[in-house]
């Protein structure tokens, strides 16, 4: 970037760090999304392996935490 080389800014230079910036924010939201499809489903088998209730989205209910489960 010439800002780093002579010590000046102007628009176009930032221009791309900017839109750089969007495409990761873009790439961030969508692993996110990703993340909290697969908390989902694990959710999901994880209430089914422990209740044998579906593990269907409609059906899912939170899984007990660590001490709340009987000893297996």
């Amino acid at each position: 970037m010439p800002c780093v080389a002579d010590g000046r800014a102007t628009p176009e230079p930032l221009a791309r760090p900017a839109t750089q910036r969007d495409n990761i924010d873009k790439r961030i939201a969508d692993l996110t999304e990703t993340r909290d499809r697969l908390d989902s489903v694990i959710t999901g088998a994880t209430t089914n392996l422990l209740t044998g209730r579906s593990c269907r989205a409609e059906n899912v209910l939170p899984v007990p935490a660590q001490d709340d489960q009987a000893p297996g």
